[in-house]
């Protein structure tokens, strides 16, 4: 292994995400890391390894819905909000 070693903040940056989401990827093993030192030691990701989920990731299917930019109105219409008497 000739690769250099990633921190989450190097991948955080790669993957334009922010570390906490690269963290939370890390705590739910979501993401291939290694932990190097004592205790809870420093983590570490494999560059290949991070290719071969990137790649996964973006392989899956997934529905991408169209975005609504209706604003708060489109809820208020044809519901009568006023108290009857």
């Amino acid at each position: 292994m000739n690769e250099k070693l990633m921190t989450m903040k190097d991948v955080a940056l790669y993957m334009q995400t922010s570390l906490i989401s690269v963290r939370r990827m890390v705590a739910r093993d979501e993401l291939p890391h290694i932990r190097i030192g004592k205790g809870r030691g420093s983590i570490r990701i494999v560059p290949s390894e991070l290719e071969k989920y990137v790649k996964a990731k973006s392989d899956t299917n997934y529905v991408n819905y169209p975005r609504i930019n209706a604003g708060a109105s489109c809820f208020n219409e044809g519901l009568n909000l006023t108290k009857s008497s």
